[in-house]
């Protein structure tokens, strides 16, 4: 019995990380398709609405911008720099499943 639950569990796990994967390629994919924000939100860019999140988890969006690409610290806005960086993140209950980092230049 404890085998049976054991694969469960990893079946489960395995799901997550599916399901958060595909939910981190929409969310970057949606964002490429809108302007460039400092922050990337439903009401600035529509597509990312249509993304359908499963109640159990939550998508992080965080970005920061870098004039060199060294991403010493974080900047409230992008204005006069050249790069950003765009990580989504997804949680399950409050559990880190997955994020996924891609860069913007502007």
């Amino acid at each position: 019995m404890h085998a049976l639950t054991t694969s469960v569990s990893a079946t489960g796990r395995l799901s997550d990380g599916v399901q958060a994967e595909a939910l981190i390629r929409s969310h970057l994919e949606a964002i490429k398709e809108c302007p460039y924000a400092d922050t990337y939100a439903e009401l600035l860019c529509p597509s990312l609405a249509a993304i359908t999140v499963p109640f159990q988890f939550t998508v992080a969006i965080d970005t920061d911008c870098s004039d060199d690409g060294g991403f010493t610290f974080p900047i409230e806005t992008c204005s006069g720099e050249t790069f950003q960086r765009i990580t989504v993140g997804v949680s399950r209950e409050s559990r880190p499943v997955l994020s996924m980092t891609t860069f913007k230049k502007l």
